[in-house]
């Protein structure tokens, strides 16, 4: 929906630290491979590609 905001923005949306927002961020893009982009123009976070998320261990 690219609706996030800044990393700001979205720690408050979130109730989190916005040190936390980078931190999740950084472990959804490396550890899940997720294709999360900031977009500088919009500000907002969203995927590069279209993507499939599984946050449930099997």
């Amino acid at each position: 929906m690219k609706q996030t905001g800044t990393p700001r923005q979205l720690a408050y949306k979130l109730e989190l630290s916005e040190r936390s927002v980078h931190y999740y961020i950084a472990f959804m893009k490396n550890e899940m491979k997720a294709p999360i982009v900031y977009d500088f123009k919009l500000e907002t976070y969203r995927y590069e590609t279209e993507c499939k998320l599984c946050f449930i261990g099997e």
